[in-house]
């Protein structure tokens, strides 16, 4: 009776002892994340600053010509909009509160919503396949564009020359696969929206880690994108996954609940 008592006891101390060890892995873990996050985030304000300082810095020494002043200035300026582009998402990546939905059509407002955030993007043309007769999506609209404009920047830094992207949208009841490592219901009603570009692809060693903060496949952006988009969604009760080859584009699914009257 004692020496199983004791055996018992060992497992259990054993037992705790591992957990203990995973703990303190996963707050390393934890740390090394806020660590590159913060990094990240220096390095590019630091990048901004730069451009800020040197552009009035060159302003300043033109004055005696306008034309070169006014040059430097506008260069300053571009570096203060993006200044303001990325603490706009480091806001949207912080919120706590609640989005702000409101119904809308889904083909209606995907017609409408993507040409304006593709607009002094690049060269991109829509195809739309979007399902008749769709449930509406009740979605936060300054935060949803916001999401959309993300999604088509990526796929703009990323396509060769000209971007084709391919929208489709389907109400379904039961996600396929490619939601498999999602926390997603297997019941309920979904409204599913697919992204296809016809860019190079995500390489496979990088697909694990692209909603990581500051992973990024190009060189243009901040590389908050994917994870701005991943936070709204979850906001909206919604999940985002990608599915790539090299070499076929990439495809963006994104799952939301379709909206009950």
């Amino acid at each position: 009776m004692t020496e199983d008592a004791n055996e018992r006891m060992e497992s259990l101390e054993k037992r705790i002892r591992e957990l203990e060890a995973a703990l303190l892995d996963k707050e390393q873990c934890h740390v090394d994340r806020m660590g590159l996050f913060a990094g990240g985030v220096a390095h590019h304000i630091n990048n901004i600053l730069t451009s800020i300082y040197g552009g009035l810095s060159l302003a300043s020494a033109s004055l005696a010509e306008p034309e070169h002043a006014a040059r430097y200035i506008e260069s300053t300026q571009k570096a203060a909009e993006r200044a303001g582009e990325l603490t706009a998402q480091l806001a949207l990546l912080a919120r706590r509160d609640q989005p702000v939905r409101q119904p809308v059509p889904v083909g209606r407002y995907l017609a409408e919503a993507l040409p304006r955030v593709a607009e002094n993007g690049g060269n991109v043309t829509f195809d739309f396949r979007i399902e008749n007769d769709l449930p509406d999506m009740a979605i936060d609209i300054y935060q949803f564009e916001a999401l959309l404009k993300h999604l088509v920047r990526n796929s703009v830094f990323a396509a060769p020359k000209d971007c084709r992207i391919t929208v489709t949208a389907s109400a379904i009841d039961k996600p396929g696969p490619e939601w498999e490592r999602e926390p997603v219901e297997p019941g309920g009603n979904w409204l599913e929206i697919v992204f296809t570009d016809n860019g190079p692809g995500i390489p496979p060693q990088m697909l694990g880690i692209v909603f990581e903060p500051y992973i990024s496949g190009h060189t243009r952006g901040t590389g908050l994108g994917l994870p701005v988009s991943r936070a709204i969604l979850k906001r909206h009760g919604g999940y985002i996954t990608l599915v790539s080859n090299p070499d076929e584009g990439v495809q963006v699914r994104i799952l939301l609940p379709a909206f009950r009257r």
